[in-house]
């Protein structure tokens, strides 16, 4: 039995990195909507999680969102190549890039806190003290 709920888990964080496989081979922007849906299935089912949804979406769109990321960057970069200098161009993608991921971020946040409302405090007092 212990062996089964072992699988379930090993299955639930793969779902994601499925997804973000069919979502470079199929380059189509809907699985990467699935990709972001699929991020709170593991979050929602885990005993790891539970009680601190906000901390483990925040590792999982860090990690998970890259792929999404790196093609938002290409897509700007090839977009301001002909205006700006090379250097200039991959200034301004790096800037979306971060920008992109920061909102991801928050919207994720935000969107597990309306879901997950009682959760565990990161920080102590004592710590915020210091």
């Amino acid at each position: 039995m212990v062996q089964i709920k072992k699988l379930f888990q090993i299955i639930l964080l793969l779902i994601p990195a499925v997804f973000i496989i069919l979502s470079y081979a199929l380059k189509s922007p809907l699985w990467h909507i699935g990709t972001a849906l699929s991020l709170f299935l593991p979050v929602s089912f885990l005993d790891v999680c539970k009680r601190r949804e906000n901390l483990w979406i925040f590792l999982f769109v860090a990690v998970y969102s890259l792929p999404f990321n790196i093609w938002v960057f290409k897509i700007v970069a090839s977009f301001f190549s002909y205006s700006y200098s090379k250097f200039g161009t991959y200034v301004y993608a790096l800037l979306v890039f971060f920008v992109a991921f920061s909102v991801e971020e928050l919207a994720f946040a935000t969107i597990t806190r309306i879901i997950w409302k009682r959760q565990y405090k990161l920080f102590s007092q004592e710590f915020l003290d210091l």
